[in-house]
């Protein structure tokens, strides 16, 4: 079962860590850059750098940011997702 679309901050933990990682997960088709009607789920981890390809990943604590939104251009999604991470960090 998958929670409504849009933008989520939730809590990440990679196989094989037991640490628990801020994060931004969108559900949805992407509406700025496509129109295929496909959902994805894409997920940001917080002050984290590695390669995650391949690797399975669970997903707890989610807290709703906001529905998913068709922004006219990049700019206004950069600038969205600026803050939807400021607003992650301060619920996690």
């Amino acid at each position: 079962m998958l929670p409504p679309r849009g933008v989520y901050a939730v809590r990440a933990r990679v196989a094989g860590n037991l640490t628990k990682y801020r994060a931004v997960m969108n559900l949805g088709n992407r509406p700025t850059f496509t129109s295929n009607g496909i959902d994805s789920l894409e997920v940001h981890l917080l002050d984290f750098e590695a390669d995650l390809y391949d690797q399975k990943l669970w997903v707890s604590d989610m807290v709703w940011l906001r529905n998913e939104t068709a922004f006219p251009d990049a700019a206004a999604l950069r600038a969205q997702i600026t803050e939807d991470v400021a607003r992650a960090r301060a619920v996690l």
